[in-house]
């Protein structure tokens, strides 16, 4: 089906237009047309006969940048309690055991299910989801024989008004969420189940929004393109793990059919077994780390962004209840709401940094004056006098005993006694990033000296041709055994050094002997450069080192921001997260990066050790050791190719191609 690429202009609205879409997103650091780019790029990455109408962007616009209409405020800050209570209230309306709950419902009924005060905020909410329908009430009054021809779909009002909620946690809405359609309480959804939350999801965001909702084809065609991806994903993780396990065919079929078993519906002449979901693997794709790499749902995951109540670094902590999941088969358990705390009776991050500086000189430094001690702090600039007041205060109630004997987080309790538990775990939290200010620090150093000294080699002139020639016949005649290698007591007493100085800095294959590579390393004079550094490979590593120098110097930056402030942590979100923006990679650049690792892994194991960086010549050891560092933290002397991919694809600018994308 094909379609025009990008919307076109109407006449009369051209600036009106480029200017709205052209203004940054009130949480994200993108602007909507950036949104749109993305969205027609990826369209023609996945399927060139297949692209979005005019009509969707026009959703998409109102969800990511206007504002719900009125008549929804009755719903739009409701608690994952009250929704329970109505997901409650729709099920007892099941007309007998194994039955379902109507789809659609009359306007009494819909009184009957949200039990909200006064009554006539249900009306508003029947003029959302029936405008139609709801006009009755203008014409002939609010009879009961009118309210009975009013008609909604509830599940559109529960997963509107969840999704909207500013009071629920991402990770409840989307249980909520997919609850509503997992009919059999898989914990998971099939194809159709998911289709059929993204139908009742945009067509209610419409209503609330007053938006044409996208066509159903558009969701239909995304879905059908992820499940068959994950499907494949699925499969290669089965076929993985009977490689890495050694595990017979016949188990993995065994563990296919126990997984279908439980997570599938009865198959019946009238209904086939779908591919089906679970709900991480879902969850993982909307909200965590790979949804800011996922193209094709990533308008929805930019208006799960902007809905969610702690929309960027912020704690969710405040909002968390303990809901498990829906169920169809029963009632619901309500969750216990968590006691509510107001930001005043909290300290920021800054000042819980700083209580612990003062109370650790205090308590155990012998001095009493609060006022100098917080004065001679870093972060006394960053903090009010109110604060400094009420620490002040503290001290002097606590007394010596107390001080010492009740500890950091009983000095806390008693600064500020409305905190919660989960509080002070977030305290801690902020304590431990503060602490890891200068390891941050020591790694973007780490990473400018690395560049500094790839810039500074990339400067030389490469050796003269002639230079280099004598060299190799230099080696040549102390190949005496024509092998191709040197020993070391042979280059020992060549250089008069010691073999074991040579050993540590040229035996790159361990092997005791010295080849013509490690000789020519050796031998090249110190103004110079091989040959080997100037490579496809070379310039490869000096993108990625520019690019974690970059990312060094911002990221402690950012993170040292945080605590040099009075304000809250800020709520936009940077235009680098969205890895799902960026255009594809192409296949011939792809290609090369394949080829460079292949000549850097000698032994096939789809692993570059440092010695076969070293035998490169691409890098210095220097370089080469925080290359490694820096693709894998975890393996001192190796990085995989998988680790190889990523940096490539993120210090060129690029993503995966969605036939390439995997669920991390």
């Amino acid at each position: 089906m094909a379609r025009s690429s990008r919307p076109a202009t109407r006449d009369g609205d051209a600036t009106t237009k480029t200017d709205r879409w052209g203004r940054k997103l009130s949480f994200a650091d993108i602007t909507f047309d950036d949104c749109v780019t993305q969205t027609v790029r990826t369209s023609l990455e996945t399927d060139s006969t297949w692209s979005v109408d005019e009509p969707t962007f026009d959703f998409w616009e109102a969800v990511l940048l206007g504002k719900p209409i009125d008549e929804f405020r009755p719903l739009a800050a409701r608690t994952l309690v009250f929704w329970v209570n109505v997901f409650n209230n729709w099920l007892k309306m099941r007309p007998g055991p194994g039955m379902k709950p109507p789809h659609t419902i009359n306007g009494l009924e819909l009184q009957d299910i949200l039990k909200i005060s006064p009554r006539e905020q249900a009306l508003k909410i029947m003029r959302v989801f029936d405008p139609q329908g709801s006009r009755l009430l203008d014409s002939e009054g609010r009879t009961t024989s009118v309210l009975s021809r009013i008609k909604v779909v509830p599940v559109e009002i529960m997963t509107v008004g969840v999704f909207l909620s500013p009071l629920i946690i991402s990770k409840n809405k989307l249980k909520f969420m997919f609850g509503l359609f997992d009919e059999d309480d898989s914990g998971c959804l099939d194809e159709h189940q998911f289709l059929s939350y993204w139908k009742a999801w945009a067509i209610g965001m419409g209503k609330v929004f007053a938006v044409k909702p996208p066509s159903v084809d558009d969701f239909r065609h995304s879905v059908r393109a992820m499940y068959v991806r994950l499907s494949l994903e699925a499969s290669k993780r089965l076929k993985q793990l009977a490689l890495d396990s050694g595990a017979s065919r016949a188990a993995i079929l065994e563990a296919i059919r126990n997984k279908q078993s439980q997570q599938s519906k009865p198959e019946t002449p009238k209904c086939k077994k779908n591919q089906v979901v679970s709900y991480n693997i879902l969850e993982e794709m909307t909200i965590g780390d790979s949804s800011t790499a996922e193209p094709q749902f990533f308008m929805p995951n930019m208006a799960m962004l902007r809905f969610c109540p702690a929309r960027a670094t912020g704690s969710e902590e405040a909002f968390v209840e303990n809901f498990e999941n829906l169920t169809h088969s029963a009632p619901v358990p309500v969750p216990t709401e968590l006691a509510r705390v107001h930001a005043v009776d909290l300290p920021n991050r800054v000042e819980v940094v700083l209580v612990r500086d003062i109370y650790d000189d205090i308590a155990y430094g012998g001095s009493d004056d609060v006022e100098r001690a917080v004065e001679a702090s870093p972060l006394f600039k960053f903090v009010d006098y109110n604060f400094q007041r009420r620490l002040a205060i503290t001290f002097q109630e606590a007394g010596l005993v107390f001080r010492q004997s009740a500890g950091l987080f009983g000095f806390l309790r008693k600064m500020y006694p409305k905190a919660l538990p989960r509080h002070f775990r977030l305290f801690q939290q902020w304590i431990d990033e503060y602490d890891a200010l200068a390891e941050h620090e020591l790694q973007a150093i780490d990473a400018a000296q690395a560049l500094g000294t790839y810039q500074s080699t990339s400067r030389k002139p490469i050796i003269p041709f002639r230079d280099l020639e004598i060299i190799k016949q230099e080696f040549e005649k102390l190949d005496t055994a024509g092998i191709g290698a040197i020993p070391f007591q042979v280059i020992s007493d060549y250089l008069g050094t010691d073999c074991c100085e040579i050993a540590s800095k040229y035996d790159l294959d361990a092997d005791a002997h010295v080849g013509l590579a490690e000789f020519c390393r050796m031998m090249c004079p110190a103004e110079y450069r091989l040959p080997d550094m100037d490579s496809v490979g070379r310039r490869l590593f000096g993108t990625l080192l520019d690019m974690a120098a970059r990312e060094g110097r911002h990221s402690f930056s950012k993170r040292k921001s945080a605590f040099e402030t009075k304000g809250s942590d800020a709520k936009i979100v940077e235009a680098s997260s969205f890895e799902a923006m960026l255009e594809a990679v192409p296949e011939d650049v792809w290609a090369q990066w394949q080829e460079v690792f292949d000549s850097l892994d000698r032994d096939g194991d789809d692993k570059v050790h440092l010695s076969d960086l070293l035998v490169s010549g691409a890098l210095s050891e220097e370089v080469s050791r925080f290359v490694i560092k820096y693709l894998d933290p975890e393996s001192p002397d190796e990085f995989t190719r998988k680790s190889f991919n990523a940096a490539m694809l993120k210090a060129h600018g690029y993503r995966k191609r969605v036939s390439q994308l995997d669920i991390r």
